[in-house]
């Protein structure tokens, strides 16, 4: 019964599978792009410029668990897609990603400090807070060369078509 069905009628072409790739990449790109030049130096500019008001943590903390929830989202979308494992971006964007996480680790830490500790500026705690101020600002201005690479990338990637 089964030798009379044409089993590859089903399949979508390879030139679907392009156009998807495309759309997914640019929607990758978009959210990437959004959450790195947008939402991450935003809650760097609240924690460090709206220390008088007094959820300026709360947001620095909501800013940014909504920025991991979207790298995540957009890497997996990424990772939907067939990548080229020698290209610049796709290390740089893997460093990026592995870091962010070690960041929010030691924002977790200090959050814990300040409740558990006496106080965070002095001794152990105060340098993992300048530890994290420090790679905070850095993982942002590294996330802006993996744009970069990325978008190069992309237009190497389509224009060979």
């Amino acid at each position: 019964m089964s030798e009379n069905c044409d089993w590859s009628s089903n399949w979508p072409s390879q030139k679907a599978y392009v156009k998807n790739d495309r759309i997914t990449r640019i929607a990758h790109g978009s959210g990437m792009f959004v959450t790195w030049c947008i939402l991450f130096p935003l809650s760097i500019f609240v924690v460090r410029y709206y220390k008088h008001h007094p959820l300026h943590l709360k947001a620095h903390r909501f800013l940014q668990i909504t920025g991991s929830i979207s790298i995540t989202s957009f890497g997996s979308l990424a990772m939907s897609t067939y990548i080229l494992k020698v290209k610049p971006h796709y290390w740089v964007a893997l460093i990026v990603f592995s870091l962010s996480y070690a960041i929010m680790g030691t924002g977790l830490l200090i959050t814990w400090g300040q409740k558990a500790l006496v106080s965070v500026n002095k001794g152990y705690p105060r340098f993992i807070k300048r530890f994290h101020q420090f790679s905070g600002v850095t993982l942002v201005l590294l996330s802006w060369v993996s744009i970069y690479l990325g978008l190069d990338a992309f237009e190497k990637y389509y224009k060979e078509e």
